[in-house]
């Protein structure tokens, strides 16, 4: 990406890297065509809100109804597994479950 934005050299297997293709490079980066690509680069990222971006991403992505207890709408926290059947629940859930019918506690995995 930094040589396609014509901030640095391109690329260089570490097995064909020797002194001229270090110097080579190494002139490019000092040169006046790389240093104002690398300026350029630099105002555009200051102008992203990368950690915004990231979190709405994330957001956006996050399966929330596969999230949901299956007894309450909150998050859920435990799972409830009884042979074959799986129920998500949440922790007040859980513990309901629990005050009724203790014996469950071996079902219940975080």
């Amino acid at each position: 990406m930094v040589a396609a934005a014509g901030a640095g050299p391109s690329p260089v297997p570490h097995k064909m890297l020797d002194p001229k293709n270090l110097v080579t490079g190494i002139r490019y980066c000092l040169s006046h065509e790389a240093t104002s690509a690398a300026l350029t680069i630099a105002w555009r990222m200051r102008s992203e809100n990368g950690v915004r971006a990231a979190a709405e991403s994330f957001h956006k992505h996050l399966p929330v109804q596969r999230m949901r207890c299956a007894v309450l709408n909150q998050p859920a926290a435990w799972k409830l597994k009884i042979g074959k059947r799986q129920l998500l629940v949440s922790k007040l859930a859980a513990e309901a479950i629990l005050t009724e019918r203790p014996a469950l506690r071996k079902h219940l995995q975080m």
